[in-house]
Order: C-alpha cells, then sequence, then structure tokens
C-alpha cells in the first residue's frame, strides 16, 4: 500500500484510482472465466489472485487521498 500512497502523490489520483478499479475488474473476469473454461492450473488463480492484491492496494491509499480532500 506504501507504493500506493506514493504513486498518488506523483501521478493524477482520478486515473490511478479509475485504472487500479479496471485491472480489479478485470482480473476478477480472468477469475470467473477461469472457473467457466475449467483452467485447473494453481499457477494461474495464484497469478490471478496476487493482481487482485496489487491493484486493490493501489485503489486504497488513493481513494483515502481523495475522500480527505472532499471533506475537510
Amino acid at each position: 500500500m506504501y507504493a500506493g500512497g506514493v504513486l498518488g502523490d506523483i501521478y493524477n489520483q482520478r486515473v490511478l484510482i479509475t485504472l487500479s478499479y479496471l485491472g480489479f475488474a478485470l482480473c476478477t473476469f480472468l477469475q470467473g472465466l477461469g472457473g467457466k473454461l475449467v483452467i485447473t492450473s494453481r499457477a494461474y488463480y495464484y497469478t490471478v489472485f496476487a493482481f487482485i492484491g496489487i491493484f486493490n492496494s493501489l485503489a486504497f491509499p488513493t481513494f483515502v487521498s481523495i475522500l480527505s480532500q472532499w471533506f475537510p
């Protein structure tokens, strides 16, 4: 989450949170697609879960920063 906070300070927060949620949605879709296509590889699901965690950790600090600017 530290990296997400640093990236949120450097780049546009709206763009970062949008990309973070889109990445999270894509990984969630890939997780469901793996079940539909009967993918049984553990490496596939470990990779998808890792990317879900990465995108989620980028979203939280950026969201908190945006929220703190909205409510003084």
